[in-house]
């Protein structure tokens, strides 16, 4: 069992801002961060050992499948309307894993809003002339967020995420997205950003009820620490945690790992039973944890989403933790 402070990989997409910088410490030429990948061994964005040089791909020659990545994201622009596949799909045309995922809101502006599958029942028609006439948002459900507020994405609901949201996104291992609409916007070279409808039409649902905000299930609370559960699915767990004092927490086990992405506070992590130095976190930053069976503890008043997963020998292995 080891920790690791990681060094996030950064995307400067179109419609981000400079919060990632300004606050939560991420230090990048970029001259705006819409993305840090917190947690990533995926091609199009590795993350890093702190003060190495090293990926974590490197470091940690997983020989299994790596099932998750972990963003946060400063929407300052509207991003575009979306859907991503399921794994089927992703195998037979992408070949790589679907894109489910979940938000949750660290921040947002007065007026943010996220836009989480359709508002009724559609047809496939009835889509398809919505994007021709620009008003696909029309037929989404429009949602508007608190702090805190969890929202659990399955493939294939179409979704987008509104201007002035910053959000801790965890989802698959996968960087497969269908755009359906994006106002005309052009990229960085001056042509249109590339849409993908004929494939967004093939795996969006158009039956699905919008999700909703999802209720938190408390694991524990005591005069040292609050945890909640707020999704468990087959590909990743996630638990929001406060403490105020030294906590003890509990591995997911051999074949796990987890990841702490602190959103508040300051900490120290350590290892119990385990030499090397314990490791000092503050807002913005996150702390793998390569498991087995074992305990770890946190020191500090803090605030921090815990994602745990388990590594897989195949696409379809996925078992819940």
């Amino acid at each position: 069992m080891e920790a690791l402070r990681l060094t996030p990989a950064y995307k400067d997409y179109l419609w981000g801002g400079q919060r990632l910088k300004n606050e939560y410490g991420k230090i990048t030429d970029l001259p705006v961060v819409a993305e840090s990948w917190e947690l990533s061994l995926n091609d199009a964005g590795l993350s890093s050992v702190a003060n190495t040089g090293v990926t974590l791909r490197e470091w940690l020659r997983y020989p299994q499948g790596f099932p998750i990545l972990v963003k946060l994201i400063d929407a300052k622009e509207d991003l575009s309307v979306q859907v991503h596949p399921g794994d089927a799909y992703a195998q037979r045309v992408e070949g790589g894993f679907g894109k489910t995922e979940l938000w949750y809101v660290v921040d947002h502006d007065p007026d943010a809003a996220l836009y989480i599958g359709f508002n009724r029942r559609v047809t496939r028609s009835e889509v398809e002339e919505a994007v021709r006439s620009h008003r696909l948002r029309e037929l989404l459900r429009r949602v508007s967020v608190r702090r805190g507020d969890v929202y659990f994405i399955p493939a294939g609901t179409v979704h987008a995420i509104g201007k002035g949201n910053l959000l801790a996104e965890i989802q698959q291992n996968s960087d497969v997205t269908y755009r359906l609409y994006d106002y005309g916007r052009r990229g960085a070279d001056g042509k249109p950003r590339e849409l993908h409808v004929e494939k967004a039409l093939e795996v969006m649902d158009f039956d699905q009820a919008p999700p909703i905000v999802m209720s938190g299930e408390i694991l524990r609370s005591d005069d040292a620490c609050r945890e909640t559960l707020l999704n468990a699915c087959p590909y990743f767990r996630v638990h929001s945690v406060e403490t105020v004092r030294e906590s003890v927490f509990e591995t997911a086990g051999a074949g796990c790992f987890e990841l702490l992405l602190f959103l508040g506070g300051a900490g120290i992590v350590a290892l119990d039973g385990v030499h090397g130095s314990p490791i000092s976190v503050c807002k913005g930053e996150s702390v793998f944890i390569n498991s087995g069976p074992g305990r770890y503890r946190i020191g500090g008043s803090a605030t921090f989403l815990r994602v745990l997963g388990r590594c897989v020998a195949a696409m379809d292995g996925y078992k819940p933790l």
